[in-house]
Formats: structure tokens, C-alpha cells, sequence
């Protein structure tokens, strides 16, 4: 992170600091190509895996939501950069269809409408709106960044066909035990539908945020809390120096 700045009494400016490995390792970013105040919703797949034997959407809803709150990396992406006061307040949604509830029902992203542009949570764009994610045509990057930050190439839970609605008889929580899913690397049509299998199977889903507008300013940089100790104490030797050296110059 350069030029990090401490607030406190305004006494301490540092350049160029060294970052610890966990936090060069994150992936988080803005959407790549859009301005202050446009709107875009973010994807994932779930580090998390579960069987598909439940046929409640909101089993899935809730997985995915909760694989998202719990990332204090994300949490903390969203609040210092997206600038999102309350990021466990978002409601995450899984990609996928139950028996009644289709994909695109569940996470409003019914072409019908042309809808927002879609970003992996490293800022890469996955589909250009709701008519590009669902038109059969595959998508412009694999949907395979976790709410961890990391890249799993996976298999995912999905139940659901290339336009976005459900698969009969292979839906998650499927009355024949078996549902389909996609693969997290592909950008053909494979990221939604690959093949079928035993529904006990523990798998990844896709999650989907709701729409979320680009802040007009990049929100100030904070550091994390492991950095904060040391940045402490590297300003308060700073101030003692400072006054050390004053004293000598009286």
C-alpha cells in the first residue's frame, strides 16, 4: 500500500509499506471499466461445499450468504473500497433452481430485463448483463473466485438450464436424488450445466449479490487490523525521535 497515511493527531506518513503476505495475496477489486455511480452486481463461488438434497431455495440462499458474511476479507473489501457501510446487511443469492424457483427467478436476473453488468468479486467482468449471462453463448471469465479470494476450479451445484431456469427431474433437491451441475473453470455453457449427479455429493455454489452502485470516490484505504500494532509503534518512535531531535536543537 503506498503513501498510508495515520490519522491519528496527523503526525505520521509512510511510503511504500511492505504489506503482510495475507494481504498481497488478495484478490478484491473494483469492476474493471465502469465510472463513479454506475451500478454492477458481484459473483463468486463458494469456498464452502453441501449436498443438494434440500429442496428449499432458501437452503442455498442462505449457504452462499452466509459463505460471504463470513469472510472478513470481503467484509473488509467492501466496507474500505465498495464503500458498503454494512456488508453482512447485502443479500447474497445462489445461482441455481429448486423445483418452482428458477435461477433467474431467485436472483432477478430475468433477461427479460436487460439488468446490470456482472463482475467476479477480482474485478474481472463475467457477463455483460442479464442477457449475456443467460443467452446460451458462455461467459467472458470463469465464474472460479472465492469469497476467500481464492481460485477454485470446482464443480458446482446448479439444477439449472443455459437460459436460467430449471431442470426438471435434476434440480437440486431432485425426488430421483440426482441434480446437475456446472463447472466453475468453464466459460461455455458448462459454468451452469456439465452433468448430473448423486444429489448427497458435497459441492460449491455460485453465489450473486443485489445491484451495488460504484462509489463516486474511492473510499480511503485502511489497514488491517494484523498491520495496526506496528504502525503504532512505528509512530509513536517517530514522534519520540522527532522530539529527541528538537530537544538537541534547543
Amino acid at each position: 500500500m503506498n503513501s498510508l497515511k495515520i490519522s491519528a493527531c496527523g503526525l505520521l506518513t509512510l511510503g511504500s509499506l511492505a504489506m503482510s503476505s495475507a494481504a498481497q495475496a488478495m484478490t478484491f477489486a473494483a469492476p474493471s471499466g465502469l465510472n463513479p455511480g454506475e451500478q454492477f452486481r458481484y459473483v463468486f463461488v463458494t469456498s464452502t461445499t453441501g449436498a443438494a438434497t434440500s429442496r428449499n431455495i432458501s437452503t442455498y440462499n442462505t449457504r452462499v450468504d452466509d459463505a460471504a458474511d463470513n469472510s472478513m476479507g470481503l467484509s473488509t473489501f467492501l466496507t474500505d473500497t465498495i464503500g458498503i457501510t454494512n456488508p453482512g446487511d447485502l443479500d447474497w443469492r445462489v445461482i441455481a433452481s429448486v423445483e418452482g424457483t428458477d435461477a433467474i427467478t431467485n436472483t432477478s436476473t430475468d433477461p427479460s430485463s436487460v439488468g446490470v453488468p456482472i463482475y467476479r468479486l477480482d474485478g474481472d467482468r463475467v457477463a455483460n448483463n442479464y442477457v449475456d449471462l443467460w443467452d446460451g453463448g458462455g461467459i467472458a471469465r470463469p465464474i472460479n473466485i472465492a469469497e476467500d479470494s481464492a481460485e477454485r476450479n470446482v464443480d458446482v451445484w446448479t439444477g439449472t438450464r443455459i437460459d436460467g431456469t430449471s431442470i426438471g427431474l435434476i434440480e437440486l433437491g431432485s425426488s430421483g436424488a440426482f441434480s446437475s451441475f456446472g463447472v466453475s473453470g468453464d466459460i461455455g455453457f458448462g459454468w451452469v450445466f456439465t452433468s448430473v449427479r448423486g444429489s448427497t455429493q458435497s459441492q460449491s455454489l455460485y453465489g450473486i449479490s443485489p445491484i451495488i452502485t460504484l462509489p463516486s470516490a474511492p473510499a480511503a484505504e485502511v489497514p488491517t487490523p494484523a498491520l495496526l500494532p506496528g504502525l503504532i509503534g512505528m509512530g509513536v518512535a517517530a514522534i519520540r525521535k522527532r522530539r529527541l531531535a528538537q530537544a538537541e536543537d534547543a
